[in-house]
C-alpha cells in the first residue's frame, strides 16, 4: 500500500559523494509507479522499470548523495499511486563511492 515502507541502518564510511544503485524487479505491464529512497537528509525518487517479470532482477543508477561518516536509516517508500497493487521489488541498494577527480577535465 501507499503507507507501506522498508528501512534499514547502515554506517557510511567517510564524507563524500555516492552513487546509488538499486537491483530491482517488475513486470513490464506493472511498470511506472514512483518510489523514494530517503538517506539521511537525502531523498530521491525514481520509477520502478519494467524487467521482464518478478524474477529478472537489473541494476540501475538512480542519483547520487552527499554523506557524513557515521549512521544514519536508508527509508523506501511509494512516492505516488501505485499501478496494479504493487511498486517494485528490490533486491538491494548499494552506494558506491564516486571519485570526483576521475570527472576534472584538464
Amino acid at each position: 500500500s501507499a503507507n507501506d515502507r522498508a528501512e534499514w541502518t547502515i554506517r557510511a564510511p567517510g564524507r563524500g559523494r555516492y552513487a546509488v544503485w538499486v537491483e530491482q524487479a517488475c513486470p513490464d505491464e506493472t511498470a511506472g509507479s514512483g518510489f523514494a529512497i530517503e538517506i539521511g537528509a537525502n531523498r530521491l525518487e525514481a520509477t520502478a522499470r519494467g524487467t521482464g517479470g518478478w524474477d529478472d532482477y537489473r541494476r540501475f543508477r538512480i542519483g547520487a548523495i552527499e554523506l557524513e561518516p557515521g549512521e544514519r536509516s536508508v527509508l523506501v517508500r511509494a512516492s505516488g499511486p501505485i499501478k496494479a497493487g504493487a511498486i517494485v521489488d528490490i533486491k538491494s541498494i548499494e552506494l558506491r563511492p564516486l571519485d570526483e577527480t576521475k570527472n576534472v577535465s584538464k
